[in-house]
């Protein structure tokens, strides 16, 4: 038996605690699988899914007993966590496995010196070592995400994580010494990896995500260890803290701490022989408090309150409050934490020590890890912020104090920029307040804004300010005072001076001069006064109404523009002085594709109930069938969609439980009781005639659910009681099926006479039966899981019937299981990726196809040919509850439980429209025939119709069916061309809607490269093209002439080729290798090398000509940027330091006096730095917060402006360095470039390829979003059209969107303020008082085409208007002159999948489309010899868009 705790509380399971590790076994075994196959293997999940004890206690254990066969059986181990120096954590782990004698620091050192001698250095250091020939090396990383924290922490820092990587990767790709590389990271830290060369393929590749436990797994986590500590558990305990567990991951630690703390409790007070029971659990206060308690026992016996003011300042800068809510940890080094808090070292120490004891640590590292200043500090587990009061308490106090001092250091640098005044009550009060209560120094503020010392300067100066003015005022008070006084005074003593002489009369004439002279001056100064408060108030209303603008670029974000709009109008209408309000709607409504209402088409006032078997879509002959459902007055009635009129209603009932449809559509099967609750069953009426044709009797069974055969024959009807009845074509009855639970549904095979049963059984699990008619046998063919409660549960055939679908779940497990449907064979079963219950799952028209909609607010698509997930996962803003393809399946309708109804583009995962609002819940969709409309049945039995061909932006898209990898466009003509995997270069003249060239750049792109790099001469002449393998892999240049596209000369490059540049001259090109580090010139006329550079010291990452080509610039890996005369190429001053990294780009200004260089990674990643080249020194460093991704210059050359990481464009200044603007993205942005002759205007890209245009001088959006899709981020980018205010940019990884001229960028469509009432009603709704949106009555507008008929007498705005009331012909602008059936048409010439996919959104049911479409779907399949089941997919698709098409 064993002695002491057998529960480790916080920390992770430890190696020797094996014995006590249960729960995991089935995923030891994946994992030993998964090592036996590769020799690098990431451990992945979520904070607190027990990554390190699985390993520790799982996984090693394991190797060390021989179980893994397939190498040696000897094992060493090296385990180490990269903490604050990871050589040094890797060499002390090396040593410490006894590796390299003694354990001592001169062999530390040594080995450290080894490792760092090359990216082979751990490969020589297990040369070098005493291990045993035939002995494996296993090296446990154990939280590897701490490397990228690692890395921020300057230059040298920086190079080391590089380095350790590269050691790792170097090390797991050779095959000569059998060493296995392991690493346990958090999910959230995988983006990461991409900074790194080749560890995101390496964890990609060797990954093994953790799954959840289900509720077995976890009862054998807690009995396990109990019984060996040779107790008992009760079994109400074990219940109970499996239900109290759920089923987020981060409750394992605080289950694992509050059975620690029960066990203790349990030792000291059960009787004998007493098991863990309930009462024990209460004492300690259950998981919500047990580890609040202790957390609060530690805290409350820290010796003295300063020693308590350090704890909180310690867990307040260990911890974060995110912008979504949530609470995450923020680790740093103890000597950063020292200078934050105040320099009180030994106390802080103290406080330290005090939590991370065993049977405590609460804090990290543990207490056998001596503390010093680069050792990481850590709380253990971030369920700690959620679970311990105390902390939550102080996270939320640290974010309410830093969004106080966010808005202070705003405000300073605007004031600073001459752009806002200083502080005022309240927000002076608060301030104040603030930074008396918390004390904050410079250390705490630059973690969190580098402008700290500007904040408190201007905070005292606006106190000073302040200060200044209230004694002005107290003065002018007195001052007042003294007056009145006077005046009473003398008015006193006017009967005695009027009996005084004429010269003391004209003396009081005086005085009265003097009197009128004050009261004069008291009136300019009250006008003053008047002045300011009127200034005040102008700037406090300005103040709510660029709140209110930041409040509705959320929205349109969140996809509800409707909502923007209504808040924009409703704000301008309060604030006419204040334009851009207006500007904004305007601009969102013509950029946003909001659906235009087509009225109530059907009103049955009828409502029905929030299920599904209320309100059904019928696609085949179009009906849809409501149940109105209400004791002594339930009825269904029937409507055809295609003529929009009631087709019957059935006669009244006294409850209709549901509704259902035969496959074919022709009869639906209604299942309730009549006859005042006499008789029982199911009625059958035929669609067409609305006549009953066949009933079934289930009496004394109340009936729940009904089906019937498409030839009648078969009827079915199950039952409340469990009860599956079935009437044959001969008239007999007979019971099929007798279970426990209800018969929730019964569904039969379109071509056979094989049944499908869902039983549910307390709403709270679930069983699916499986029957075949012509022998009555019926097998049990699936259960849920019996640890989720599933509330949920539907079966469905395919039309074919070659399908079986079941579906369902609960608040946090969604299942999907699809059968062969002629035979019951299971052969798919998702229980994982939804993360609630599955509400529907349809069938595409071509079977190849299904969608599921979800409680985790989701729609996903699955491949039924590969039994795999297909494209992107659909996000909405609520509980997706169900939803119909579209008759050309391209498009998928949804609605949500917030009544939004969605339309997506199924193949690119977008919103066709933003989301449709209703006042009432939906709980019916369908696509019109033509595809052209939306309908939407609500709850109150009213069909409302929406138009989705409606006039709208649409991008006119340059497509390939591969990955685009580079385009360029023509500065001079405007011409782009595009290069993709597929080998091809594609010209393009977007401005007259014509692909003017296909080009095969090289016929074999597998063996011979694509073209990666291209680029243009400065007299658009030439364009030089680099074929890579990859991008840092160059076989060969080809250079054409432009735009005829000519191959003039091919060129070769040697194997070992990196980085190249084609001149701007059009006469040359630059090369590196890779191993020599060499840079050769090429002479493009004479076909040689013309020079070689010899001095660089590492890899050259970045290289690039000045664009009068008289430099020529290079970033290398050395530290350096070097700059040379392309004359002779000397070297021109410099080499100019700065810390390159992957990302590295030199480039020079316009006039090209000046170098600028810059680093997606590397030491210098957060800094953009420009030096002048007549001087060599630097000029200006501007700074992000994170890495850079692009810069771009001003056309006139006085401006450059930095995108980054850090989601902000900076835009600043050549002649003094000044930061002129500040433009912040919700996501990272890719791109930023200002429009010819227009510096107040510029255009951004961001990484989900969302275009934005930008006011420069108020540094706000102005137009957009131009929605795109993500691809790539390292590919996409954005280009200017020139001449014109157009532009392209990345769309998604096959597409490039060409977008007509924003409307903002038009002087003739300034909107003026009588267009309110439009923008209004084109949004549908208005704001209120309580901000909420509130819809009109788009009924009564639709029948009074107000909308039609809207003007207001200006000639381009009325264009407009007309335009977007779908008054004018089908466009994408409002010049209309590129129509809808234009851009067809061009999309169309492309023979693309992708053009002609998206050809389908815009003309939807198109035949000419679908025809093409079908061909190259099977061409597609045609070519996919290596994968059947892919062809299928194609073939099957392609052999239905053809057969539709005719």
């Amino acid at each position: 038996m064993f002695e002491g705790n057998p529960f480790p509380g916080l920390r992770p399971f430890e190696f020797d605690e094996n014995f006590l590790f249960f729960g995991r076994e089935e995923q030891v075994a994946q994992l030993l699988q998964r090592l036996g196959n590769t020799r690098f293997l990431a451990v992945v999940g979520a904070s607190g899914s027990g990554k390190s004890s699985l390993v520790r206690a799982g996984l090693l254990p394991e190797l060390h007993g021989g179980t893994m066969t397939s190498t040696s059986i000897a094992w060493e181990l090296s385990i180490m966590r990269p903490g604050g120096d990871p050589l040094t954590k890797l060499s002390q782990a090396l040593v410490e496995s006894n590796l390299f004698g003694e354990v001592n620091e001169e062999n530390i050192l040594q080995t450290r010196a080894t490792l760092s001698r090359s990216g082979l250095g751990l490969i020589e250091a297990y040369r070098q070592s005493n291990i045993e020939e035939g002995t494996n090396l296993l090296l446990l990383v154990d939280q590897f995400e701490e490397i990228f924290r690692f890395r921020q922490g300057g230059d040298k820092a920086g190079q080391e994580a590089a380095h350790f990587i590269q050691l790792l990767l170097e090390t797991a790709r050779q095959t000569n010494f059998p060493i296995f590389i392991i690493l346990t990271m958090r999910s959230d830290f995988l983006g990461d990896c991409a900074e790194f060369k080749g560890l995101a393929e390496a964890v990609n590749e060797g990954e093994y995500l953790i799954p959840r436990l289900n509720r077995k797994q976890r009862a054998r986590a807690i009995e396990g260890p109990v019984k060996v500590g040779g107790a008992e558990i009760s079994p109400r305990l074990k219940q109970q803290l499996l239900n109290d567990i759920g089923d987020d991951p981060d409750q394992l630690p605080i289950l694992q701490h509050a059975l620690m703390r029960m066990w203790d409790y349990w030792q000291t007070n059960a009787e004998k022989d007493q098991a863990l029971d309930l009462e024990h659990y209460d004492a300690i206060g259950r998981m919500v408090e047990a580890l609040s308690r202790h957390a609060d026992e530690v805290y409350d016996a820290l010796p003295d309150d300063d020693h308590r003011l350090l704890c909180m300042k310690l867990f307040k800068a260990i911890t974060e409050k995110q912008a979504n809510g949530r609470g995450i940890r923020r680790p740093l080094p103890f000597g950063e934490i020292d200078e934050i808090t105040g320099h009180h070292r030994e106390k802080m120490l103290a406080v330290i020590d005090s939590f991370r004891p065993t049977g405590r640590t609460f804090i990290m590292p543990g207490e056998s890890v001596k503390i010093h200043d680069r050792i990481i500090i850590d709380i253990s587990h971030e369920s700690l912020m959620r679970v311990w009061q105390r902390l939550k308490n102080w996270v939320n106090e640290e974010a309410d104090s830093s969004r106080i001092y966010i808005r202070l250091c705003e405000t300073a640098e605007l004031h600073n920029r001459g752009e806002a005044g200083f502080y005022r009550d309240p927000d002076l009060k608060i301030a104040l307040s603030w930074r008396g209560i918390n004390k904050p120094n410079v250390n705490w503020g630059t973690r969190i804004n580098d402008s700290f010392e500007l904040a408190m300067r201007f905070l005292d100066d606006s106190k000073e300010d302040f200060e200044a003015e209230q004694r002005a005022k107290e003065k002018a008070r007195k001052r007042e005072l003294e007056q009145a006084k006077a005046l009473a005074k003398a008015e006193k003593e006017r009967a005695e001076i009027q009996r005084k002489s004429a010269k003391r009369n004209k003396v009081f004439a005086v005085f009265l001069f003097a009197l009128a002279c004050i009261a004069g001056w008291m009136a300019v100064k009250a006008t003053k006064s008047e002045q300011r408060a009127v200034a005040s108030e102008i700037e406090a209303k300005n103040s709510l109404s660029d709140s209110k603008l930041q409040e509705s670029e959320i929205l349109v974000d969140l996809n509800e523009p409707q909502s923007a709009i209504a808040l924009l109008t409703s704000s301008f209408n309060k604030n006419q002085d204040y334009p851009i309000l207006l500007e904004r709607a305007f601009s969102i409504t013509d950029t946003q594709n909001i659906s235009s209402y087509h009225g109530t088409v059907i009103d049955t006032q009828a409502h029905t109930l929030l299920d599904p078997r209320g309100f059904i879509y019928e696609p085949i002959l179009h009906t849809v069938a409501l149940l109105h459902k209400e004791k002594g007055k339930s009825f269904v009635s029937v409507y055809d969609l295609h003529t929009e009129k009631q087709l019957f209603r059935t006669p009244i009932l006294d409850i209709a439980e549901s509704v259902n449809y035969s496959l074919d559509g022709r009869h639906i099967v209604v299942s309730g009781k009549e006859k005042k609750g006499e008789w029982d069953g199911a009625i059958v009426y035929d669609v067409r005639t609305g006549k009953e044709v066949k009933r079934i009797e289930t009496t004394p069974s109340p009936a729940l659910f009904g089906t019937i055969s498409n030839d009648l024959k078969d009827l079915l009807v199950g039952t409340s009681r469990g009860e599956v009845f079935h009437l044959n074509g001969n008239g007999n009855r007979d019971k099929i099926l007798k279970v426990e639970g209800d018969i929730w549904e019964v569904r039969i095979h379109p071509k056979m006479r094989k049944v499908a049963i869902v039983e549910s059984i307390n709403k709270s699990s679930y069983k699916l039966h499986y029957s075949n008619l012509d022998n009555t046998k019926t097998k049990h063919i699936y259960s849920s899981p019996e640890e989720e409660v599933c509330y949920w549960n539907q079966c469905r055939f395919s039309p074919s019937g070659n399908y079986l679908i079941l579906h369902g779940g609960g608040d946090l497990m969604g299942s999907l299981v699809i059968y062969d449907g002629n035979t019951g064979s299971q052969i798919l079963k998702n229980e994982s990726d939804h993360k609630g219950a599955v509400f529907e799952a349809m069938f595409s028209p071509d079977e190849t196809l299904v969608a599921t909609t979800s409680r985790d607010r989701s729609l996903r698509l699955w491949n039924l040919r590969t039994l795999s997930k297909y494209g992107k996962v659909m996000q909405h803003n609520s509980e997706v509850w169900r939803g119909a393809f579209s008759p050309d399946q391209s498009k998928y309708v949804t609605f949500t439980a917030s009544a939004d109804l969605a339309v997506w583009d199924i193949e690119s995962g977008r919103l066709t429209h933003s989301f449709i609002k209703h006042e009432k819940p939906i709980i019916m969709a369908a696509f019109s025939r033509d595809g052209k409309y939306v309908y939407a049945g609500s709850s109150s039995g009213e069909i409302h119709k929406w138009k989705t061909d409606e006039n709208s932006r649409h991008p006119i898209l340059l497509t390939h069916d591969s990955r685009i990898l580079n385009f360029v466009v023509d500065q001079k003509t405007g011409l782009v061309a595009t290069s993709a995997e597929d080998g091809l270069l594609r010209l393009w003249n977007p401005d007259s809607l014509k692909l003017e060239k296909v080009l095969t750049v090289e016929k074999d792109p597998i063996l011979n490269g694509n073209a990666w790099f291209m680029a243009l001469d400065r007299d658009s002449r030439f364009l030089g093209t680099f074929l890579n393998k990859s991008p840092w892999n160059t076989l060969s240049f080809k250079l054409w002439s432009w735009p005829e596209l000519d191959l003039i000369k091919h060129y070769n490059l040697p194997p070992d080729t990196g980085t190249t540049a084609f001149s701007s001259g059009g006469n040359q090109f630059a090369y590196s290798n890779i191993e020599t580090f060499h840079l050769y010139i090429f002479d493009a006329e004479l076909g040689e090398i013309s020079h070689t550079i010899t001095d660089h010291g590492d890899q050259i990452f970045g290289i690039n000509y000045s664009r009068d080509g008289k430099y020529l610039a290079t970033a290398c890996l050395d530290g350096y940027a070097r700059v040379y005369s392309t004359d002779n190429f000397d070297i021109v001053g410099g080499p100019f330091p700065f810390g390159f990294s992957y990302g590295a780009m030199v480039d020079f200004s316009i006039d090209s006096k000046y170098l600028l260089a810059r680093s997606n990674l590397g030491r210098d990643a957060n800094n953009v730095v420009i030096w002048d080249l007549a001087t060599s020194k630097e000029k200006f460093r501007f700074k992000h917060n994170s890495g850079i991704f692009k810069h771009s210059f001003s056309f006139d050359g006085k401006r450059v402006y930095t995108c980054s990481k850090d989601n902000y464009v900076k835009m600043w200044a050549l002649n003094d360095g000044e930061l002129l603007g500040v433009f912040k993205h919700a996501e990272h942005v890719l791109e930023a470039k200002e429009f010819p002759g227009n510096p107040e205007r510029i255009f951004t890209v961001d990484e989900l390829g969302n275009a934005r245009i930008w006011d420069t001088k108020i540094q706000k959006i102005i137009d957009g979003p131009f929605r795109g899709l993500p691809g790539e981020s390292w590919l996409m980018k954005g280009e200017l059209i020139p001449g014109s205010n157009d532009f392209v940019a990345s769309y998604g990884n096959n597409s490039i969107a060409y977008w007509p001229s924003p409307v903002s960028l038009n002087e003739a469509l300034k909107p003026v303020s009588n267009m309110v009432a439009f923008l209004e009603n084109h949004a549908g709704g208005q704001i209120d008082n309580n901000s909420s949106f509130n819809l009109k009555d788009r009924h009564k507008l639709f029948k009074t085409k107000s909308l039609n008929s809207f003007k207001v007498n200006e000639e381009e705005l009325d264009r407009w208007i007309n335009w977007k009331a779908n008054n004018a012909a089908k466009a994408i602008t409002y010049k209309d002159d590129i129509t809808i059936q234009k851009l067809t048409e061009f999309l169309l010439s492309q023979k693309t999948i992708e053009a002609l996919q998206f050809a389908l959104t815009i003309s939807p049911m198109n035949k000419n489309i679908m025809g093409q479409l079908g061909e190259l779907l099977i061409k597609k399949a045609a070519d996919l010899n290596t994968n059947e089941k892919m062809r299928l997919f194609y073939q099957t698709r392609g052999e239905w868009y053809i057969k539709s098409s005719k």
